[in-house]
């Protein structure tokens, strides 16, 4: 996505399919095509609140790498079992983010938590 400039804003393992041991990306009903490689800065709220970045759950504008927040929560789930703020509303998810720090199990690779934390990062 990132080498066709496209910025996808609905991350989430629903929308990433396994086909002959390949990940494959689909429902791109929310999809950016950015232009020229911009990071272009957008302020529409879509995507799945649970895996949105800070920005676009605080109503603020945000740019391409709200994705690389979906990708982070992502990741952390498949190695957790569970998201990093677990919460049963938007306003609860927003608080969760807003004061608690993620917390990565010690037994992770040192590489791996490297990559939750850059792509987890509350400022772009």
């Amino acid at each position: 996505m990132c080498s066709q400039d496209i910025m996808h804003r609905d991350l989430k393992p629903a929308n990433i399919l396994v086909q002959n041991g390949k990940l494959k990306i689909s429902d791109f009903g929310f999809a950016r095509n950015l232009d020229n490689g911009d990071s272009t800065i957008l302020k529409s709220v879509v995507g799945t609140p649970l895996y949105m970045s800070p920005q676009i759950l605080n109503h603020q504008l945000y740019t391409n790498k709200s994705d690389l927040w979906s990708v982070g929560l992502i990741y952390y789930e498949i190695i957790h079992g569970f998201t990093p703020w677990p919460a049963t509303s938007e306003l609860q998810l927003i608080n969760g983010i807003n004061t608690k720090s993620v917390v990565i199990d010690p037994s992770v690779s040192d590489r791996s938590k490297d990559f939750i934390k850059r792509c987890l990062k509350k400022r772009e």
